[in-house]
């Protein structure tokens, strides 16, 4: 994954784009990390601006369908069944504890 800093001033230079535009924004695929929430969490609130979280859920074998799929296609080296195996557990362990704290939200 990229480094949270980089991450960060990704968002950081988004966020200040569509709020000067007055627009909305959607980030896929972020946040992972509790950390990522957090700070995703603050800027929303330092911003004044809501936030909605969209979750899509598929099986662990369609997961894995699609990494495949996607290795073939792009021919990516970093897509392995030993990668995409820890993609998986890494999500399961470290992105659905946060999904559930959203929901509580």
């Amino acid at each position: 994954m990229v480094d949270n800093f980089i991450t960060f001033c990704l968002i950081d230079v988004a966020l200040r784009i569509v709020k000067d535009m007055n627009q909305n924004i959607m980030i896929d695929g972020f946040p992972r990390l509790e950390e990522q929430a957090n700070y995703f969490m603050k800027r929303m609130q330092e911003m004044d601006r809501d936030y909605v979280v969209i979750q899509y859920v598929l099986s662990k074998d369609k997961a894995l369908e699609r990494m495949i799929s996607r290795a073939q296609k792009e021919a990516r080296k970093d897509d392995n069944a030993e990668a995409m195996n820890k993609r998986i557990e890494i999500f399961q362990n470290e992105t659905m504890p946060i999904l559930e704290n959203f929901k509580k939200l």
